[in-house]
Parts: C-alpha cells; structure tokens; sequence
C-alpha cells in the first residue's frame, strides 16, 4: 500500500508480473474507487563496466552479459550485440526488449607506448662484474634470474631478460646476452738444444 496528498503515487514492484492496482480516493467524505490490471516486466539495467584503462595496442570488446534485450545502439551508430574498441574515448550502450529502454557508458583510456633498454650485448674477458639496470624508473621489476630489484649484478655469461611494468602496469621487456672470453693459456716450451732461446705457444679459447 502506498499513501499520497499528491495526485500522482509512486510504487516499486519487488518481481514481474501481473497485478491488480486499485485506487482509492478521498475527497470531502466521498470515496472514488480505481481499478487496473498492469504487468511488470523484468528489466535488467545494462552495465558496461567500470571506466578502465588499457595498455597501448591492446583492444577490448564491449558487450552485455544478458541475452534479454533485442535491439542495441551504440554511441558510433553501430546496432551489433558488442563493439571492439581500439581507441580511446567515451562509449555508450542503449539497449531495448521493444518495451523498456536501459542506457550505459564508459570511458576507455591507453596507456603511452614505452620501451624498457637494459644495454647492447657484450662481450668481456676473464672475470668480470657488470652492472644490468632499466634505462628509466618503473613500477615493477622482474629478471628472468629471479630478482625484483631495479639493478642486478652479473658475473656469468649468459642471457638476461628483464620485463618490467609501468604506473598503468602495462608491461615492456628486453634481453641481453653477455658473453666471456677465456683468460688465454700460455705455455713455456724451452730447446732441448739450446736452453738460451725459449718458445712461447699461445692455445686458442675453446668455447
């Protein structure tokens, strides 16, 4: 039951269906009776989702999780069930059964391209220590050596890959392979002849 001094009163229905309203008004001790048979139907109100924010070259499709509604317009004029979006901007959804209408939008940005840089490959000799850092500040830090840290120090030859995340965590990798040159062998081999003259044999690295 619902009360009202105001011509106009004002009911929300728990479920769909089919229901009996009737009226009664008072006015000067005289009671005027209205009777209506109305049916509810169930409408679910569209939800695109929240706003969000991808990561550049990445796409998203826009679609609604109910099979209910029977016609679709989107804000660029399309009429399709889903939209694929590859840009950013402000998108809208109004959807209809032929008898309720339920309108939605959502604001979709990128993120900025980037490249992390952690060095070119090279190349040292005998025994080293070398220092692998991002060219640039980051959110997030993963080596394939199993490290989190910004910088890492290396002392074996190898490949190193780190991927790293940004402020929207998109992420970006880059490699490096380092390689090591053996300290050479040198071998004193002296005349069996003369002790006076002494050889000098220098063997290659064998990788």
């Amino acid at each position: 039951k619902a009360h009202s001094t105001l011509p106009r009163i004002n009911y929300k229905y728990n479920d769909s269906g089919a229901y009996t309203v009737q009226v009664f008004g008072f006015r000067k001790g005289i009671i005027d009776t209205l009777k209506r048979g109305v049916y509810i139907r169930y409408f679910k109100p569209l939800f695109l989702g929240k706003d969000t924010t991808l990561c550049y070259g990445d796409s998203l499709v826009l679609q609604t999780k109910s099979k209910l509604y029977g016609s679709y317009l989107w804000s660029d004029g399309s009429t399709n069930s889903s939209l694929l979006i590859k840009q950013p901007g402000n998108y809208s959804l109004e959807v209809s059964d032929g008898f309720c209408k339920s309108k939605d939008s959502i604001l979709v940005k990128f993120g900025t391209k980037f490249k992390v840089f952690i060095g070119n490959d090279t190349v040292f000799c005998y025994q080293f220590q070398h220092v692998l850092s991002p060219n640039k500040l980051y959110k997030h830090y993963n080596w394939n050596t199993g490290d989190s840290s910004s910088t890492i120090v290396v002392n074996k030859k190898g490949e190193y890959i780190l991927t790293v995340l940004d402020s929207a965590s998109c992420a970006s990798a880059d490699s490096i392979q380092i390689n090591q040159l053996n300290k050479p062998k040198v071998e004193l081999i002296y005349d069996t002849v003369n002790c006076q003259n002494i050889f000098l044999k220098l063997e290659p690295q064998k990788d």
